[in-house]
């Protein structure tokens, strides 16, 4: 999926969670969900979280803050250098100005 802006806003925290909501879905017995993004044709996005962690988040035994900031992982990889980005933290900070 590719991103439609640059911005960590709210509407792509819904993008992500409708996504994360798909794959359960689609595959229940999923240990792991994984969506990723594309951006600017030249990194991957991944959001990585645990299927149970995220049933209880939906049932609202988590707060959401408890959820994105603690529970989802968070991996970049550089497309064009077929490397990943060991600095996530720094590159989240670089390229969206937010520290998680």
């Amino acid at each position: 999926m590719e991103m439609a802006s640059r911005a960590l806003d709210q509407a792509l925290w819904n993008q992500l969670g409708v996504g994360f909501d798909a794959l359960k879905r689609v595959f229940p017995e999923a240990a792991w969900l994984v969506v990723q993004l594309v951006m600017e044709k030249e990194y991957v996005l991944s959001f990585q979280v645990k299927a149970y962690d995220f049933d209880i988040w939906r049932r609202g035994y988590l707060s959401s803050d408890e959820f994105w900031k603690k529970r989802v992982l968070r991996y970049v990889y550089n497309i064009r250098k077929h490397e990943e980005i060991q600095d996530v933290r720094g590159f989240y900070s670089e390229k969206f100005g937010v520290v998680f």
